[in-house]
């Protein structure tokens, strides 16, 4: 049922895409094979379908338990979605669990959505999965969605957007005696960079170009 649900929304997706969006995909060829966890900016609504209907894999995303409600719920629930409550433990949890059998995972490090369109300060989830499954990671980067479909509206405007999956990384391991605060820290600063080096890349691309 679940795996029948993603193709047909990955279709119907596409489909809207190709119909409502100027869309541009660029580093395909850098997706590892599964499992990894997916890193990405988070500025819209557009970003995780856009995000993950371009993956070759079917990939499991962390999401608001606030929006794991009525048909939508079991929509999100049945395309392997994992709710993040207020600690999150639960979620982290599951998301390494998902890896370590052989599943790709993907997750906002900033949590939530931008509200100025710029980067936010990283929660240290992303970090904490990675350390505790010791997996690859895919640096992801969304420009364009913010502007197309920023907070409040319904309907998407017609306007360039690129998603870029970067060139895959692995963190540093933690130090023997490094504070888990610390490393988590660091870990999340890591991830960011990543992040903001694949924006800065493609905004001067679309300057230039």
């Amino acid at each position: 049922m679940s795996r029948i649900l993603w193709t047909l929304s990955k279709g119907a997706f596409r489909g809207f895409e190709k119909a409502f969006l100027d869309v541009r995909i660029r580093g395909h060829g850098n997706i590892p094979p599964s499992p990894f966890l997916l890193v990405s900016n988070h500025a819209s609504f557009l970003d995780a379908p856009l995000l993950a209907f371009h993956l070759p894999v079917r990939c499991h995303f962390l999401a608001r338990a606030d929006l794991f409600r009525n048909a939508f719920g079991w929509w999100l629930r049945h395309m392997g979605a994992y709710p993040v409550s207020e600690d999150g433990a639960g979620a982290i949890r599951a998301a390494v669990r998902a890896i370590r059998n052989g599943e790709s995972v993907a997750v906002f490090p900033e949590g939530t959505r931008t509200r100025t369109g710029s980067l936010q300060k990283p929660h240290p989830g992303a970090a904490a999965i990675a350390q505790l499954s010791k997996c690859t990671i895919l640096p992801s980067a969304v420009i364009g969605t913010f502007a197309a479909l920023p907070p409040g509206s319904r309907l998407p405007r017609r306007l360039p957007i690129t998603v870029v999956y970067g060139k895959p990384i692995e963190l540093a391991t933690r130090a023997a005696g490094e504070p888990l605060r610390e490393c988590l820290s660091r870990s999340s600063t890591q991830i960011m960079t990543e992040i903001d080096l694949l924006l800065c890349g493609i905004t001067e691309g679309q300057e230039r170009s």
